[in-house]
């Protein structure tokens, strides 16, 4: 691939399987514990690394949300992920996780590994949410130089996402505003009267 190309992806996953989690796992061999993930109204940066886990009741875990692009970068290069229908990442050293889809039984269950003692919340059962369907997933990755990677990639997913969209402008389909104020000597190709 050239420079900064995005790769794009299209598939589907036939679920029948409940109670559990599918993910993607892409080996960047990037070693950096950092990365880039977008959000509604900007970026945020990331660490795999949790701090203070001997102070919390329950463990920590680092996965993320995120709404369009994460990235992560080392001195040479950096590895992109777009998409609009994956949310959510972990990073584990050098690998990359990207969660497809999770199926529960339930809201909350009791005395899970990572929450020993209490509930996760209400053991209500959710049949829906075990998502026995088809799902369909689109994303891209690239390769991208380190300069402005954040940005390149961002712009590459613009570029996936906007729809090219035409007007042919024909008589027929004229729209006209102020049809009060009629101009005379008006190139009716460049006006709005």
């Amino acid at each position: 691939s050239k420079g900064n190309e995005l790769i794009d992806f299209k598939f589907n996953i036939d679920n029948s399987v409940e109670n559990q989690r599918i993910r993607m796992i892409f080996d960047t061999k990037i070693s950096n514990a950092k990365t880039q993930s977008g959000l509604a109204y900007g970026q945020i940066v990331r660490s795999d690394v949790m701090h203070g886990e001997e102070n919390w009741v329950e463990k920590k875990i680092p996965v993320y949300p995120f709404i369009n692009t994460v990235i992560k970068e080392d001195k040479g290069y950096s590895f992109g992920f777009v998409s609009n229908s994956i949310r959510e990442y972990e990073t584990i050293k050098e690998k990359m996780h990207f969660t497809l889809l999770t199926g529960a039984s339930h809201l909350g269950l009791s005395d899970l590994p990572w929450r020993p003692g209490r509930s996760s919340g209400l053991p209500f059962p959710t049949p829906n949410a075990q998502l026995k369907k088809v799902m369909s997933y689109e994303f891209g990755i690239a390769i991208l130089e380190k300069r402005n990677a954040a940005n390149n990639l961002f712009k590459l997913f613009n570029e996936q996402q906007t729809e090219n969209i035409q007007f042919n402008k024909r008589r027929d389909m004229e729209f006209n505003l102020n049809t009060d104020i009629k101009q005379k000597n008006t190139n009716p190709e460049f006006s709005l009267f």
